[in-house]
């Protein structure tokens, strides 16, 4: 006999198991290892000086690569791709663990790569591509930036504005500045924090999480009064927005390959016999390769359809015309009345002589 359920059983199941408190940093789990990096313009240093850890309540440890902050630090090395082309772009290859993950909480296998200004952190939940193990993706970029006007035109944030909600981002990301917002909103109203809308952090801390068995109602009421417009994050655009436009395609990694270095690498000698080390064929492998297409940057610039110059100049130009012929009418015109005033009043002069008419009583 079948009986209908009126609760979402995946949901509940996954929240059951959250950690009512969770410490980012001791409670993720690395289920995905990176083999190899090559990169056409990372020769000097090891691949590992560029990677930074980081920590997300969704998806666990991430990695990201060129990470360099607001550049405040000046140590910070910056590595910067001189050609365009698939040769000359990023490589990675990177094994799944499948002995890592819970089958009870993972719906899906692979790792999710985001593609982001190297200033800023990356939104994961929002934004990249989930890539399959067993693939070779390859993610060609296009540059491009938007200049939005501010005011009185329209209305933008600056880098490092801080806005009513107390979001200051530095670069400054509307969809950054809307989590934090809802987030800030959730730990007022129910005093606890989702993850869904908790950002990633490099330094992580204990988080109250929202039980969302005892306060899913609340949490329910703040994203609709999100969503109805009820209250107002006031996140508008950038002023300076910087994206990448991404063209993906996807072949079949040779796995045999990848399993055969493997077996190499840790070839060793134990009692005159050659032994390896993890000669199994649990060999899952993901590899991903991003580069340039060309080294062309498309700029779209809000412009002013009437600037103040303009509207100065065409007042100008207006109220000189206007002035001008008004002057040059109002002057023939008294001197035409002058003129016929001096004509009626000036008395009649014939043949060059004035005649004078005297009347004299008796």
């Amino acid at each position: 006999m079948n009986r209908e359920q009126s609760t979402r059983s995946m949901p509940n199941v996954q929240n059951f198991l959250r950690l009512l408190e969770i410490d980012l940093s001791s409670n993720t789990l690395p289920i995905a290892k990176i083999l190899a990096i090559n990169t056409h313009y990372l020769k000097q240093l090891p691949f590992l000086s560029g990677i930074t850890t980081l920590y997300s309540s969704l998806y666990g440890k991430c990695y990201t690569f060129n990470y360099v902050g607001a550049l405040n630090d000046k140590d910070v090395p910056i590595y910067i791709a001189k050609q365009p082309g698939k040769k000359n772009g990023l490589q990675l290859y990177i094994q799944v663990q499948k002995e890592d993950t819970l089958p009870l909480l993972t719906k899906d296998l692979g790792v999710r790569i985001v593609i982001h200004d190297p200033r800023s952190i990356p939104i994961v939940s929002k934004n990249g591509m989930d890539i399959r193990p067993q693939d070779l993706a390859s993610i060609s970029m296009a540059y491009s930036e938007i200049n939005r006007l501010g005011e009185p035109w329209g209305k933008c944030a600056k880098d490092g504005q801080v806005l009513a909600n107390n979001y200051s981002g530095d670069p400054y990301i509307q969809s950054e500045c809307e989590i934090f917002c809802i987030n800030q909103e959730i730990s007022r109203r129910c005093h606890c924090s989702h993850p869904r809308y908790m950002t990633a952090v490099f330094t992580p801390k204990k988080q109250t999480i929202c039980d969302t068995r005892e306060k899913y109602k609340c949490f329910l009421s703040v994203v609709h009064d999100s969503d109805t417009g009820t209250f107002e994050c006031n996140c508008p655009p950038a002023c300076k927005e910087k994206y990448y436009e991404l063209t993906t395609s996807a072949s079949q990694l040779n796995e045999d390959f990848f399993l055969m270095v493997k077996k190499a690498k840790s070839l060793t000698m134990k009692n005159g016999k050659a032994s390896v080390m993890n000669s199994g064929d649990d060999f899952s492998v993901i590899g991903v390769q991003i580069f340039f297409d060309a080294f062309f940057v498309s700029h779209v610039n809000e412009t002013a359809i009437y600037s103040w110059e303009s509207l100065v100049a065409n007042i100008g130009g207006n109220m000189g015309l206007f002035l001008g012929l008004s002057i040059v009418t109002f002057v023939e015109l008294f001197e035409f009345l002058m003129q016929l005033v001096t004509k009626l009043i000036r008395p009649k002069i014939k043949n060059g002589c004035v005649t004078k008419t005297f009347i004299q009583n008796f």
